[in-house]
């Protein structure tokens, strides 16, 4: 995060300003979309309008890296426990 508004996202992540020539801005939005998958298409729209914004690809790319960088890939359960994204539900006994 380099640009003015990611600056400020890391202070207030609610913040709501996007500069869509910044790569971490642009997955900030989408991210920011979610659930709604039309919300999402429509931010996608809006940065490929950009000239000079990062593609769809990279930003996917991006969000991937993320996922896994920071450990999202694993959900934390009430107890602290991690367990797989599997759809297994981590209260059910074994």
């Amino acid at each position: 995060m380099t640009c003015e508004p990611c600056t400020r996202a890391q202070a207030n992540p609610l913040t709501g300003w996007f500069n869509l020539l910044c790569l971490d801005c642009c997955c900030r939005l989408i991210e920011s979309t979610r659930p709604s998958v039309e919300q999402r298409e429509l931010a996608f729209e809006a940065i490929a309008r950009m000239p000079g914004a990062p593609s769809r690809r990279q930003i996917v790319a991006r969000l991937a890296e993320q996922r896994t960088g920071e450990g999202m890939a694993a959900k934390s359960t009430p107890q602290g426990l991690k367990t797989p994204i599997s759809g297994n539900n981590p209260m059910q006994p074994r």
